[in-house]
């Protein structure tokens, strides 16, 4: 592929053999076959409240209703959390479709994007990390 030539079953065949994860979840991946069929695994996600934005977001609402104010204006935090994280994944999800009918064009293009993506998420992995620096295992004691 590196010379411009390429045998374009046996570029598909080794892309179908996917990694090591897929021996495991293979079975789990095949059985969504429609792109509906992917709606409620986003729901399921979606439910999860793991995030730190989640956990802010709601010990902000509950100290709000801990003090003296309407339901309505306490209600409006979580309703404009939805909406933002509605457009955001909505947008993202349109500059994706994007990028993987672009990608998905012809083999070679696939195999570059996948490296390439790979590539950036490391590269951003090491920069967060490199900028967060070492974080010591206990927080000093700053009472003095």
């Amino acid at each position: 592929m590196r010379r411009g030539q390429y045998d374009e079953a046996e570029l598909e065949r080794q892309l179908e053999a996917r990694g090591f994860f897929y021996r495991f979840f293979g079975r789990w991946t095949k059985a969504i076959s429609k792109e509906w069929q992917l709606y409620p695994v986003g729901v399921l996600f979606g439910l999860g409240f793991d995030t730190a934005t989640e956990r802010a977001l709601l010990a902000t609402t509950a100290l709000l209703a801990s003090g003296h104010i309407h339901w309505y204006a306490i209600a409006c935090l979580p309703v404009l959390f939805t909406a933002g994280m509605t457009l955001m994944d909505t947008t993202d999800g349109l500059f994706m479709n994007l990028a993987y009918g672009w990608a998905f064009f012809n083999s070679p293009r696939k195999v570059y994007y996948n490296l390439a993506i790979t590539a950036l998420s490391v590269a951003i992995c090491f920069f967060m990390g490199r900028r967060r620096g070492p974080q010591p295992a206990h927080p000093p004691d700053r009472r003095a």
